[in-house]
């Protein structure tokens, strides 16, 4: 049942690294996109506004950049996490190198919430100048469950890190 699980979750990691990395090379060509001067005057249309073009041209470019960002650290997270699947798997399970993936994934999670957190800023930014300077409506609630499974996996990772301790002294009385 173990194993069979682990497969699954393995196969969901690899489907999720896929979408994600997709994800990252369509916001990178979209940030591209988003400099050419048709696009732009397109963009503008949508939104019908005139006020503070290039501001909002800028924002949405570096919107774009950082949900490549994004894409890129959770594509790395969900990585190292599938490669630790892989270790439980193969029955290793307090190694140097599960400590050092889930140290992976803590940093790749990490550059996330940072990443999603800027654009939050950004987004109410836009939307401040977009609706005529009402109110400045900011929404963290995207950073706030980031920060939940950031402190899941750093205990986690503690477990691991003292699991690992334990190990090398038992190894060493043996």
């Amino acid at each position: 049942m173990k194993k069979f699980v682990l497969g699954i979750l393995t196969v969901f990691a690899w489907i999720f690294e896929i979408l994600f990395g997709i994800g990252a090379v369509l916001s990178v060509i979209l940030a591209i996109m988003s400099l050419i001067p048709n696009i732009q005057t397109s963009i503008l249309k949508q939104i019908s506004s005139t006020n503070n073009v290039s501001g909002i041209i800028f924002i949405t470019f570096c919107a774009l950049l950082l949900s490549a960002l994004m894409c890129i650290a959770i594509c790395w997270s969900i990585n190292s996490i599938r490669l630790v699947i892989e270790n439980i798997n193969d029955d290793v399970y307090f190694d140097r190198s599960n400590l050092n993936l889930l140290r992976s994934t803590l940093v790749g999670l990490s550059i996330f919430t940072i990443s999603d957190f800027i654009e939050s800023c950004l987004m109410a930014i836009a939307r401040y100048n977009l609706k005529g300077r009402t109110t400045l409506n900011l929404d963290f609630s995207n950073a706030v469950y980031s920060l939940i499974i950031l402190g899941i996996i750093y205990v986690i990772y503690l477990v691991f890190k003292n699991g690992l301790k334990l190990q090398e002294e038992s190894n060493k009385i043996i």
